[in-house]
């Protein structure tokens, strides 16, 4: 069968589509870090790097843009990530907000701020193979009428058998990029990292290269950023890019730092999350096509 070029745009619809950029500085004219539809990314660091808090700062601008998501976390219980999503929103600090979990004060004050997220955004906090992440994704799909902008995959080695199989990882990445593909929707896996074994003091709170990738497993994603912390400060590098620059070794890193709502902020502009000072952060409005 042939396809003809002057129907492209409507054939594929969203793929290759850009979202919007989690910071200014992934747009920048020098950097041109782009997540796009249909496409699979990597977020990778050592514990203690704010992949987590990364992906759920970015979770907050996609929604704030209206974006569909789903989260699925098998690294973090509900509690943890309901915590964090509530201080990110919110603007409350991180100890205020997981004292209120923990002692299950009413936290209906905070309703209005948050209402918005449970219409566009749907958590998952259980161990899946393929079939059923599909399966969720299909009842988002069903409730939402749509299929989700934006999926998370939190963390890569919850969701195979075996933390150190790292083929099983691959063929799953192989699989997660067919579902993008199918159900025009970006897919973000967050993985490991690790230093060699020659580690230096330099190395403390760098962003990693890309080999320090656990497995070296980014055959599949078409972008992968590392992340390094020291203290509150964040280094985040892209080490791959299929479709523009890239920093493979981590030397020329974003700054960023997280704040007592952990919140990232952008360091490099001195700009916080887009969504979370822009008035589209509680309209959840969808002006995307499927």
């Amino acid at each position: 069968m042939s396809y003809s070029l002057g129907k492209f745009a409507d054939r594929i619809g969203n793929l290759g589509r850009p979202l919007p950029d989690p910071f200014p500085i992934y747009g920048d004219p020098t950097r041109r870090y782009k997540f796009r539809y249909g496409e699979v990314s990597m977020l990778a660091g050592k514990p203690g790097s704010f992949k987590s808090i990364t992906a759920l700062n970015w979770l907050a601008g996609w929604a704030g843009n209206g974006l569909g998501i789903m989260y699925f976390s098998a690294d973090s219980g509900e509690a943890i990530v309901a915590s964090r999503m509530t201080s990110i929103i919110t603007g409350r600090s991180a100890e205020e907000i997981d004292r209120r979990f923990s002692m299950r004060e009413n936290l209906d004050e905070f309703s209005g701020q948050l209402d918005w997220l449970d219409r566009l955004v749907m958590f998952e906090y259980r161990q899946f193979d393929i079939d059923k992440i599909v399966k969720r994704i299909r009842g988002y799909s069903d409730i939402h009428g749509r299929s989700p902008d934006v999926i998370f995959v939190d963390n890569l080695i919850n969701f195979v058998d075996r933390p150190d199989d790292y083929g099983d990882m691959i063929v799953l990445l192989r699989e997660l990029d067919a579902v993008a593909r199918e159900y025009k929707s970006h897919i973000c896996v967050l993985h490991h990292a690790k230093f060699g074994e020659k580690k230096k003091d330099e190395d403390i709170g760098r962003a990693p290269a890309d080999h320090e990738i656990a497995g070296k497993v980014t055959q599949i994603p078409r972008i992968a950023f590392t992340s390094g912390a020291i203290g509150t400060q964040i280094q985040v590098a892209c080490v791959k890019s299929t479709n523009g620059p890239q920093d493979p070794f981590a030397m020329n890193p974003m700054s960023f730092r997280i704040d007592d709502s952990l919140r990232v902020i952008d360091q490099n502009r001195m700009s916080n999350v887009p969504g979370l000072n822009q008035s589209n952060l509680h309209t959840g409005t969808y002006n995307g096509q499927r």
